[in-house]
């Protein structure tokens, strides 16, 4: 559920006890100008006081229709809260007197004909903060319990699918550097000379002698010839 600042704002003046009533909410969070009425006596919609002139009247700051906006925006607010059971809308024992609100158009002041509309529509309750359960919302950066589980289920799937892919991540990096090392150790070995060492070198003759086998003869002789003498002799002469 999405709050905007300026709601989140006003849900806190709200637990602060300083907003009872859209009346309230007019007075306290929008901008308003002290004003002397100087434009004569208006008689004020739904049998509320006369304005006489001289009278000091409250002057909206900006146009009447982005005020209604604003004031329409809280009591939406309002109707959200309440679904939530954070705020109750109780009937009102006593009507307070409505702000005196005057638009100034074309320089011209006069009764805020559509904010007096929407004021006397919502006269008949107030708002009545469920103190406990709406603190807890705000401590939950304006989300309900239901909401924080749901974050917190989210972040534990996420961390065991990056943990889950951490370790596949990490099995095959180890697979690539094992077959690299394997592939080196195997080039290393096959690629370089091997001297092979004897470790009891006494008992082999040395030089060792050479058995050379004649098979072209008819009785196939064998012949035993060391390192240096030649296979067949030379002729003394």
């Amino acid at each position: 559920m999405h709050f905007t600042e300026k709601e989140r704002d006003w849900t806190r003046k709200l637990l602060a006890g300083g907003i009872t009533t859209v009346a309230e909410f007019v007075t306290q969070c929008l901008p308003l100008k002290a004003h002397t009425n100087t434009a004569g006596n208006f008689a004020m919609p739904n049998n509320l006081p006369i304005v006489k002139h001289g009278s000091s009247v409250s002057l909206i700051q900006g146009t009447e229709m982005s005020y209604c906006t604003e004031i329409n925006s809280f009591i939406s607010l309002i109707n959200r809260l309440s679904n939530l059971g954070l705020v109750t809308r109780i009937p009102a024992q006593n009507r307070d007197p409505l702000p005196v609100l005057f638009t100034d158009a074309n320089q011209k002041p006069r009764p805020a004909q559509r904010i007096y509309e929407i004021l006397i529509s919502t006269r008949e309750y107030v708002f009545h903060v469920n103190t406990a359960p709406l603190e807890q919302f705000v401590a939950n950066e304006f989300r309900t319990d239901a909401e924080v589980q749901y974050a917190a289920e989210q972040k534990a799937r996420e961390s065991a699918q990056r943990t889950t892919l951490a370790i596949a991540i990490a099995s095959i990096i180890v697979s690539l550097l094992i077959s690299i090392a394997t592939a080196v150790f195997n080039y290393y070995i096959f690629t370089n000379e091997r001297r092979v060492f004897i470790e009891n070198p006494i008992s082999i003759p040395s030089p060792l002698p050479v058995v050379l086998v004649e098979t072209n003869a008819p009785g196939c002789s064998v012949q035993t010839q060391k390192p240096g003498e030649s296979k067949h002799p030379q002729d003394p002469n």
